[in-house]
């Protein structure tokens, strides 16, 4: 097989190179004569160009297919948005907003204050109700 690339392409070459076919057929000459005798890691610049030669327009279009919704989801090829539009910490200091870290402390110290006031009520009915010995560890006697 090696004899017969080497023959094939002293042909090619004698003959001369007179369009882009030809130099086409002798670079795949020389990446087949490349593989046979493992020296495609000795001459990458050789290598990558017989693999551009031989390369034909859509030839991974088919593998390219399986990887499209992928591709899609990164948005390869698309329009990329430099801008962040997820929400940062602005909102929490501005006043007014549900969110905002000042509005959040008000509604927690009224909470506080109603839990308070509820307590209050509580207590005070149960000392109505039970005199003013309301703890366990001082019963009235």
């Amino acid at each position: 097989m090696k004899n017969e690339i080497i023959l094939k392409l002293n042909r090619q070459l004698a003959s001369g190179i007179q369009d882009e076919a030809v130099v086409v057929y002798a670079l795949t000459l020389i990446r087949k004569l490349s593989e046979v005798v493992h020296a495609t890691k000795t001459y990458p610049v050789l290598r990558f160009y017989a693999d551009w030669a031989g390369y034909k327009l859509g030839y991974y279009a088919p593998i390219g297919e399986c990887f499209k919704p992928h591709f899609d989801t990164i948005n390869i090829g698309g329009l990329h948005h430099v801008t962040d539009s997820r929400p940062n910490s602005k909102v929490l200091f501005q006043k007014g907003s549900d969110r905002s870290f000042y509005e959040t402390q008000i509604r927690k110290e009224i909470a506080v204050q109603k839990w308070d006031a509820t307590m209050d009520l509580i207590a005070a009915a149960r000392k109505k109700i039970f005199g003013a010995a309301t703890s366990l560890e001082n019963p009235s006697p």
